[in-house]
């Protein structure tokens, strides 16, 4: 897993889910950032204790952020900073992921038959 940065500000972080293959979870780094992960590896009968989610008041504010998985076929992923400064581009693939934080991002499908998962914070505004 690694990230892309723009000076101290957090734009991505990219991994595979088969990093967690050797029995450790993988965590979103950032505690702060509004878009929390984990990628975990479990045997059969685990459980999680039942429960139910706080209501939290979030009083900082911050562009939607997204996490994209690919299930199958290929992206390139494009990444600029906040003001458009362009950062780099990185192939994801089958397993993949991508969480977004900050700055700006554009993808284009390389693989037949892509399908990726796009999840992001809400309410959803229009670009």
């Amino acid at each position: 897993m690694f990230d892309i940065k723009d000076g101290d500000t957090l734009i991505a972080t990219i991994g595979c889910v088969t990093e967690c293959f050797n029995g450790s979870p993988i965590w979103s780094k950032d505690p702060k950032q509004p878009l929390q992960f984990a990628i975990m590896p479990c045997e059969m009968g685990k459980i999680f204790q039942s429960h139910i989610h706080k209501i939290q008041k979030i009083i900082p504010k911050f562009a939607t952020q997204e996490f994209i998985y690919v299930v199958r076929g290929a992206l390139e992923a494009k990444f600029f900073s906040g003001d458009k400064k362009f950062l780099g581009i990185e192939n994801l693939i089958a397993g993949d992921f991508v969480a977004l934080y900050a700055g700006g991002h554009g993808f284009k499908v390389l693989g037949e038959d892509t399908l990726f998962v796009e999840i992001k914070t809400g309410p959803y505004v229009s670009v």
